[in-house]
């Protein structure tokens, strides 16, 4: 953890330097540093799943997009439920598709998610194992950057790009050179500005003095509990006798011997006083800045508050359930269309990700019924009162 401390530590000098990866890294913020990348795949990693805030709002996110099962349609109708489990139980050897699909969310929160295939021309789910890469254990040449960072304008250029490889190391050391027509990366944001068509940037970038903001705040807490617990003793002696000498070391440790035992009824020659070191921990509201972090982290990625506070003591649950259907609508939806897309091109399938199943999507199924029950009794009504079918639909759509 002394490296995460000395990200934000503001004593330390401004150094700006690039590692072997491409990224751009400071060892602490200054609005007169200009940087693309504030630090490393791997210390985002680390900082992510050290601090309790941002943790907490990846969790939340990819738990309920895991939630999602990819369904298999056939000329817009239903034809195949939890399609992708029922051609293939596991995507790979070690993860549940499920387990897969929080990877994804996980890493494409980070900033770019890499799906690596095993199978690059048979393409069948039985004979595929597919994979997320960990992007702290991807480094990128130099020479692959540079070609990377230049404009393609041609398949044979672009092909010939695609034979490119990244080298991933493992724990054990072992290093694999993987292809770039292997790998489908998936971007947070955009990917046009970090210099690498295959690294897209991430929003922790601009939240890093939040992240410090909650790092402080819970060392705050911390060092203020275990003063809570600690007193100070003080005397009080007549400013007008001069003749009586200050506390000297044997009653100061007489007094603090005889306070700290199982005594309850102590007698002194002069008043003594006693004070807590933290009298009122309350009053620095540690707790309030810590959700106020933990809000702005949840923001940053779309989530709506009424969700953020679904594991907390906040608003009703008919909100928090409406809030996260309208989240799973406006973010979750266009994370998942991205990957389905590239899977239903990839097998030649018609795939869709949704939550309908989900109890708390029975609301909008439930509004949609009434909304379709409401158009075909205007329906009704208005061939009734002497309109075409034609007419009527279109007026009861308008």
């Amino acid at each position: 953890m002394s490296w995460y401390s000395n990200l934000f530590n503001r004593n330390r000098p401004i150094s700006v330097e690039r590692d072997s990866s491409g990224n751009w890294f400071t060892t602490m913020f200054s609005s007169n540093v200009s940087f693309k990348s504030v630090t490393t795949d791997k210390q985002k990693l680390d900082i992510i799943l050290c601090n309790p805030a941002a943790l907490k709002v990846f969790k939340l996110n990819c738990d309920l997009y895991s939630l999602g099962k990819i369904q298999q349609y056939k000329n817009e109708k239903l034809f195949l439920k939890d399609a992708l489990k029922t051609y293939q139980k596991k995507p790979n050897k070690y993860q549940t598709w499920k387990q897969l699909h929080w990877d994804y969310c996980f890493y494409r929160m980070l900033g770019t998610a890499y799906l690596w295939r095993s199978n690059n021309t048979n393409l069948t789910l039985s004979s595929t194992d597919f994979y997320f890469l960990n992007p702290a254990k991807m480094e990128w040449s130099n020479e692959v950057l540079r070609k990377l960072d230049k404009l393609i304008l041609s398949n044979t250029s672009f092909n010939e790009l695609e034979k490119e490889t990244v080298e991933y190391t493992f724990e054990d050391g072992t290093k694999r050179n993987i292809p770039l027509k292997e790998i489908t990366p998936f971007f947070d944001l955009s990917n046009s500005v970090s210099g690498n068509w295959y690294k897209g940037n991430s929003a922790i970038d601009a939240l890093y003095k939040i992240l410090g903001n909650v790092e402080e705040g819970l060392d705050a807490k911390n060092i203020n509990l275990r003063y809570s617990g600690k007193f100070g003793i003080t005397g009080q002696q007549d400013p007008n006798n001069v003749y009586q000498t200050p506390m000297g070391d044997t009653e100061k440790e007489s007094i603090e011997s005889k306070v700290d035992g199982s005594k309850k009824v102590f007698a002194f020659k002069s008043q003594v006083n006693i004070q807590r070191f933290v009298s009122d921990i309350a009053n620095l509201k540690l707790d309030e800045s810590y959700l106020s972090d933990y809000f702005i982290i949840g923001s940053m990625y779309g989530i709506p508050r009424d969700v953020l506070e679904s594991t907390l003591k906040g608003s009703t649950y008919e909100n928090q359930e409406k809030a996260t259907g309208k989240h799973i609508s406006y973010s979750l939806q266009p994370m998942a269309d991205d990957f389905v897309d590239f899977l239903g091109d990839f097998l030649s399938l018609e795939l869709k990700m949704e939550w309908n199943y989900l109890p708390f999507m029975q609301v909008f199924e439930n509004e949609r019924a009434k909304t379709s029950k409401f158009k075909a009794e205007t329906i009704k009504i208005l061939i009734e009162a002497g309109f075409s079918k034609d007419e009527a639909v279109i007026m009861a759509n308008n």
